[in-house]
């Protein structure tokens, strides 16, 4: 992927991120997890995890934690949710739609 492509992904999906947080519900604990991951919260996300938070949660958008960390850019986020099994199809099939946008 060329760096304008990811430079776009990245602005997107950061900017639907931003649109999406307000919507998130502060008292679940899987939204929780999202945004501790958007943020890069380690010691948080290990918290909500051990806690019982689905590390393959979705919000009401499609959006996991492992795709709100990649997206944010939050390497080791992304190293504790992967640790914890975390799918990441996710970031693919957006990396996929953001090129195929560009293509045509």
């Amino acid at each position: 992927m060329n760096a304008k492509l990811l430079g776009l992904l990245l602005w997107v999906t950061a900017s639907v991120l931003t649109a999406c947080s307000a919507s998130r519900p502060h008292g679940d604990p899987d939204m929780a997890l999202i945004k501790a991951a958007e943020r890069g919260q380690t010691d948080q996300i290990y918290r909500l995890l051990q806690d019982g938070a689905d590390v393959n949660a979705k919000d009401k958008d499609g959006w996991t934690p492992y795709l709100a960390a990649s997206t944010m850019g939050q390497l080791e986020a992304m190293r504790v949710l992967r640790a914890f099994g975390a799918r990441t199809e996710a970031v693919v099939e957006v990396e996929n739609a953001a090129h195929q946008y560009l293509s045509n």
